[in-house]
């Protein structure tokens, strides 16, 4: 079984969220999707200069995290979206 801690998610999403925050303000219809591999716990954002724009991944370990609608405290909805995920591929994730 593979390990990661909550701690090392958070600071994933953190950054990663501070990242696409940035590049999304500097100019009007930037977006950016918050990804993670769960065969091996990376996350990152993607970015992308307009809506018609998107990547696609071969890899099923691949998925996007989601916020559920939720617009206040976005970096915890991707945090609890990235551990339901770790979890349900069978990752242990310590407090």
């Amino acid at each position: 079984m593979k390990e990661i801690s909550r701690k090392e998610i958070e600071q994933q999403v953190r950054e990663e969220l501070k990242e696409a925050r940035a590049f999304c303000s500097y100019g009007y219809g930037r977006y950016y999707t918050m990804m993670i591999d769960l065969s091996d716990g990376s996350i990152w954002s993607d970015h992308f200069l307009d809506c018609e724009t998107w990547k696609e991944y071969r890899s099923e370990s691949i998925v996007r995290l989601s916020t559920n609608g939720m617009i206040d405290n976005v970096d915890n909805a991707y945090i609890d979206d990235a551990i339901d995920k770790l979890i349900a591929a069978g990752w242990i994730v310590k407090k």
